[in-house]
C-alpha cells in the first residue's frame, strides 16, 4: 500500500514538472505583440472640423495638483465652437507620414494599444506637441483655450473635450477630407456657413438632386446677403427656422429665375421643406418679428381690411413693382399662407376687374 502511494505521488510530481516545462516552452515561442515606437513631439495629430451649429470646448481634469491655482484661474468653458473650426484630436490614432499608427496617446503621454472607442475625444489647437512652444496669431475668442493648453500639452491637465448644449443635436467632428467633400463646394461664403446644420444637409441633398442641380446661392450681385437668407420662429416651435433665396445657374437677365425655400423642424428636430415658390425676378426677404406687443412694423394684411398681428414670426417677400407678399404659418395644415399686402376691399376690386 505504501509503495502504491509513493508511486502515485511520484507520478503527480512528474506530471507537474512536465506540464511546467510545456507551458514555459509555449510562452517562450509565442509571437510577442510588437510595440510601436513613436516620437510624440513630432507626430501629427488628426485634424477634425466642427460641422455643427454650436458646441463648447471645456476643461478636462487636473492631473498635477501643483498647478491647481493656474488651472482654477481658467474658466470651465474655453471656447464656443462654430461651423468650420479646426481642432486636432489628441486621443485619436496618430498619423505618421500619412499612415495611421495604431496607438492612442492620453494627456499624460502614456502610449496605449489602439482602442479609441473607450477614450473620450480630446482636442488641441496644435497639430503636433512640439508646436506648443509658440502661440500663433489668433482671434481673441481662443485666448482661454491657448492658456489652458499650456497645462495640457505638458501633461498637467487633460486636454479639452466637446460638450453639446442641451436640446442640440449631437454633431461628430469630421476629418478634414470628409468635411471638404461635404461642405467646401457649397458653403464657402460666411453668410451661408451660419445656416443651421439640419438645413445644410437638406440643401446639400437638394443641390445633388435632379431638381436642384442647377441651383446655387446668390453671391454675384450687390444685394445684401442678409436679405437673401433670413431666420425666424415661423412655426412657433422656438427654433431657428430658415428662409433662403437661391438662383439658377443662368446669367441671362431675360431668363432669370429665383426660388424661395422655407425650412422648419419636425418633432424629432429634423428639418423639412415647409414652403417653396418660384419667381421670375429678383426678390428680397425679411423676417417680421413677433414682438411682445403689436406695432406698425409687425402688423400685416391677412385677407383683411385692417392690418393684423400674426401669432408667430412671419416672412415678407419684396418683389419689384409689386405689393409685398407675407407668409404666415397655418398650424392646422402645417403650411405657410400667402397674403398679398393690400386691404381685402382692394383685393376684391382687383378680382372683379379681372372678371
Amino acid at each position: 500500500m505504501k509503495k502504491k502511494t509513493v508511486f502515485v505521488m511520484l507520478a503527480v510530481i512528474i506530471i507537474l514538472i512536465v506540464g511546467s516545462l510545456i507551458f514555459y516552452f509555449i510562452k517562450q515561442h509565442q509571437i510577442q505583440p510588437k510595440t510601436v515606437e513613436i516620437s510624440k513631439a513630432d507626430t501629427l495629430r488628426q485634424a477634425e472640423i466642427f460641422s455643427g451649429d454650436i458646441a463648447y470646448l471645456v476643461k478636462g481634469k487636473l492631473l498635477d495638483q501643483q498647478f491647481k491655482s493656474e488651472y482654477d484661474e481658467i474658466a470651465d468653458t474655453l471656447v464656443v465652437l462654430s461651423f468650420g473650426d479646426k481642432l486636432y484630436c489628441t486621443t485619436c490614432p496618430y498619423v505618421n507620414n500619412g499612415a495611421e499608427v495604431a496607438v492612442a496617446v492620453t494627456a499624460d503621454g502614456v502610449v496605449k494599444p489602439e482602442d479609441v472607442e473607450k477614450y473620450v475625444k480630446q482636442y488641441s489647437l496644435y497639430e503636433k506637441p512640439s508646436d506648443a512652444n509658440t502661440t500663433p496669431p489668433h482671434e481673441k475668442r481662443w485666448n482661454k483655450l491657448f492658456n489652458y493648453l499650456k497645462l495640457a500639452e505638458q501633461g498637467k491637465a487633460e486636454f479639452p473635450n466637446i460638450k453639446i448644449p442641451n436640446g442640440e443635436p449631437y454633431y461628430t467632428m469630421l476629418d478634414w477630407t470628409s468635411f471638404n467633400e461635404k461642405y467646401s463646394n457649397t458653403f464657402t461664403e460666411l453668410f451661408t456657413q451660419e445656416i443651421p446644420y439640419p438645413v445644410k444637409d437638406k440643401l446639400i441633398a437638394l443641390f445633388n438632386s435632379d431638381d436642384g442641380k442647377n441651383l446655387r446661392f446668390i453671391t454675384s450681385d450687390r444685394r445684401i446677403h442678409e436679405d437673401l437668407i433670413r431666420y425666424g420662429d415661423f412655426t412657433g416651435r422656438n427654433k431657428k427656422e430658415t428662409a433662403c433665396v437661391l438662383t439658377t445657374n443662368n446669367d441671362d437677365p431675360g431668363n432669370h429665375w429665383e426660388k424661395l425655400f422655407v425650412y422648419a423642424y419636425n418633432g424629432q428636430g429634423d428639418a423639412y421643406l415647409l414652403y417653396s415658390e418660384d419667381f421670375r425676378d429678383k426678390i428680397l426677404i425679411e423676417t417680421i418679428k413677433h414682438l411682445d406687443a403689436p406695432s406698425p412694423s409687425n402688423l400685416i394684411f391677412m385677407d383683411s381690411e385692417e392690418k393684423q398681428y400674426a401669432a408667430h414670426d412671419a416672412l415678407r417677400i419684396k418683389i419689384p413693382n409689386q405689393p409685398d407678399v407675407v407668409l404666415v404659418y397655418n398650424k392646422e395644415f402645417d403650411k405657410m399662407n400667402r397674403y398679398l399686402q393690400l386691404p381685402k376691399s382692394q383685393l376684391d376690386r382687383d378680382v372683379d376687374d379681372e372678371q
